[in-house]
């Protein structure tokens, strides 16, 4: 069988096909082109701040939460599913362990951070989920969940002019997030009626 020959391509086709693959996230830089450190994030949350309805803002944040989940090593994504399975199914103790590795192997990766956070503070470890988010926010500082994980952890520990001044700074974020916005009006009410 003879062998295949190449056809020439010319330069204006390749960068046409080489544009259209960075763009759909096909291709990356040399540091990597997906979780925190993904281009696309930058356009994404200024859509969040002019986006007209609750559907559209849906969808972007599905596209931002798809693209934090995902790191530029295939291991540490299965191992990303295996932990969020295991959370799913409420295996706190093998979620924390999964957890425990990517950022031990992965520790620019600020899901992973994000992940155990989440993991602590169903085992109602607020200091150690405190401290990963953090660390998440070291890493994506835009990380309208990790922010929001600390609201959660302020209102926990009733500290709730903390929790308030938290979910606004998620919502100066991400401004169509319903659960921040009711945790607002309600702090709000609590507040006004609190008698210290």
């Amino acid at each position: 069988m003879p062998a295949l020959m190449a056809r020439p391509v010319s330069i204006r086709l390749l960068k046409t096909v080489l544009g259209f693959l960075s763009i759909i996230g096909l291709l990356g830089s040399g540091t990597g082109w997906t979780d925190q450190n993904d281009p696309r994030l930058n356009d994404l949350f200024e859509q969040l701040q002019t986006v007209g309805s609750q559907s559209a803002a849906d969808e972007i944040t599905d596209e931002i939460w798809g693209i934090w989940r995902q790191s530029s090593d295939e291991e540490i994504n299965q191992m990303m599913k295996a932990g969020i399975s295991a959370m799913r199914n409420a295996q706190l103790a093998e979620a924390e362990r999964i957890f425990d590795e990517i950022v031990t192997k992965a520790p620019e990766f600020a899901e992973g951070w994000n992940k155990r956070a989440t993991v602590y503070y169903f085992l109602r470890e607020f200091e150690k989920s405190a401290s990963d988010i953090r660390q998440t926010l070291l890493l994506e500082p835009r990380h309208f969940g990790a922010i929001a994980g600390l609201g959660l952890i302020f209102l926990q520990l009733d500290y709730h002019e903390s929790a308030l001044e938290t979910f606004k700074q998620v919502l100066d974020i991400h401004p169509h997030l319903p659960g921040p916005r009711i945790q607002i009006e309600k702090l709000m009410e609590y507040l006004e009626n609190d008698p210290v």
